[in-house]
């Protein structure tokens, strides 16, 4: 056991150094150390160790990790605060070395005690601390030498080193992967103290550049802008530098201010459909300014809002060769089919509530297609559900190939009630409900459904025989991403067990197939029936 020692400060210096190297050597340590002395400290580390790592001993040479070569300073105090100045200069190259920077501490409380050993590892904590305090200085005290800056490192208890200062290095270091710990060190040199972001920009825009363009811009209604002058500052720890990095005029793209919404559509008789949207406000404007607009964007649909004159302004446009998100797509046909003969109303929901309404009114007459693709369209989006539909990003001529797959259902199971007449070579026993299926293939996915109707009643006269139906249900939905054949043995497979499961006997027109029985009722051909 040492015995405590009186010693002047320069002996201290040199006790501390002198007792740093043995402890690191000493053949009980569990990392073998080589410790060298700095003969020029200009840097501020005293001692370069090269510390072996276990595993060397156990692998052949070509495969053995490298030498984890760690940068030492050593302090020495003495008295009440457990602290040691550092000059910045000198903290500034610990902190950015890629290499591991340890600042070691010999401190004893009175001068007949002997010192205890504390170890700093410079790492994120201590990296932000000494970059910020560079960063403060070089732009606040432009000429104030960093070197006659200090900084004062404090030690607690948690910092004690118990044994050999050379296992405890390298168990610091091993723990952020010896092999890997550069690359890491150098990414937290590289972003501590740029976030929110890294550089403040500023632009000069030639004359008659408007700030309606500006705004016109970030809401995508321009594509880009003139810009005669650019300048870039860097901006780390709050604090910009004074000099900037310029660019040449040209043509820039400005982002707004971007919220995912909602978009609701009601028709005049209660049908509602939700479609996903996108606010775009100016990033550089806030909602009270008058200059402030906003944008929602939703496909084919777009409705601008004005702060100034609340002018608002509702438009769509129709692309049928453009693919767009499938329920986009088929808010886009509901609004232009509900829209003929009476209004639309719509509201524009964020995460906070709605913030803006209105009524479209005036719509032009559509064509037939936009009416199936809007029907169609609605009972496609109840099968799947908003999550998978806002996987499918398809334009409106391929749409129209689902969409004669599943019109015919759609429309039957819209309308709530329908009737089959027929005439029959004999009296049609009584059953319960008619059974069918129908599915379809859209934008990847294959989707279907069993459907249920209930007989309500039934009439006629002479040979004709009328069934009327209402009460529809799905009993059964499927989407898989799988081939169209696969998933139609599938839907097949499923609709021919619920009727075998089911106790009261159902009637099936054209085996169940709800997209044939269409195309069966449109061309007039005969349609057999099938009940058990």
């Amino acid at each position: 056991m040492r015995l405590p020692v009186t010693m002047s400060n320069s002996r201290q210096g040199r006790y501390g150094e002198a007792r740093f190297a043995e402890l690191c050597q000493n053949p009980s340590a569990g990392v073998e150390a080589v410790v060298n002395k700095a003969s020029d400290d200009e840097h501020g580390w005293d001692h370069v160790v090269d510390l072996v790592p276990y595993a060397m001993k156990h692998k052949p040479a070509d495969l053995a990790d490298h030498l984890v070569q760690c940068f030492a300073q050593i302090k020495t105090t003495r008295g009440e605060k457990v602290a040691a100045r550092i000059k910045l200069s000198n903290a500034l190259k610990a902190a950015k070395s890629p290499n591991p920077s340890f600042v070691f501490l010999f401190h004893q409380y009175s001068e007949h005690e002997v010192p205890v050993l504390y170890g700093r590892h410079i790492w994120e904590d201590e990296i932000n601390w000494i970059l910020e305090k560079a960063r403060e200085v070089s732009v606040k005290e432009p000429q104030k030498p960093l070197h006659k800056v200090f900084l004062n490192l404090r030690f607690g208890q948690g910092d004690m080193v118990d044994g050999h200062p050379s296992d405890w290095m390298f168990k610091a270091v091993e723990r952020l992967g010896a092999g890997r710990y550069s690359k890491a060190k150098i990414k937290v040199v590289e972003t501590v103290g740029y976030e929110p972001f890294s550089h403040l920009g500023k632009l000069q825009f030639p004359t008659g550049t408007s700030l309606r363009d500006l705004v016109s811009h970030q809401l995508g209604m321009i594509d880009d802008l003139p810009v005669s002058r650019v300048q870039f500052f860097d901006r780390r720890f709050g604090i910009e530098v004074q000099t900037s990095d310029e660019l040449g005029g040209g043509r820039i793209e400005i982002s707004g201010r971007e919220m995912p919404a909602t978009l609701r559509l009601v028709s005049s008789d209660g049908r509602a459909i939700e479609i996903p949207a996108i606010v775009l406000t100016p990033s550089f404007l806030e909602v009270d300014d008058p200059e402030f607009r906003l944008r929602v964007d939703a496909g084919g649909i777009n409705i601008f809002q004005s702060v100034g004159d609340q002018r608002q302004e509702f438009n769509y446009k129709l692309d049928v060769n453009q693919p767009r998100n499938l329920r986009q797509l088929i808010g886009l046909m509901c609004l232009l089919d509900w829209g003929v003969d009476d209004g639309v109303k719509f509201e524009v929901y964020i995460e906070e509530g709605e913030i803006l309404s209105g009524e479209v009114t005036g719509l032009p007459p559509v064509e037939s297609w936009v009416h199936m693709q809007a029907v169609a369209g609605l009972h496609i989006l109840d099968i799947i559900g908003p999550g998978k539909c806002d996987k499918v990003e398809i334009s409106h001529v391929e749409f129209n190939k689902c969409v004669k797959d599943m019109y015919f259902v759609a429309s039957i199971v819209g309308a709530g009630s329908f009737n089959f007449q027929g005439v029959f070579a004999r009296e049609i026993e009584n059953f319960s409900g008619l059974l069918g299926y129908s599915f379809t293939e859209v934008g990847g996915w294959c989707i279907g459904a069993i459907y249920q109707f209930e007989c309500k009643a039934r009439g006629g006269a002479d040979d004709m025989q009328v069934f009327y139906f209402s009460n529809s249900r799905i009993l059964k939905r499927f989407s898989f991403r799988q081939p169209i054949e696969v998933f139609k043995k599938l839907v097949v497979l499923e609709f021919e067990k619920v009727r075998a499961n089911l106790s009261d006997p159902h009637a099936v027109l054209l085996n169940g197939n709800f997209s044939e029985l269409g195309c069966a009722v449109n061309e007039g051909r005969d349609i057999s029936l099938d009940i058990r």
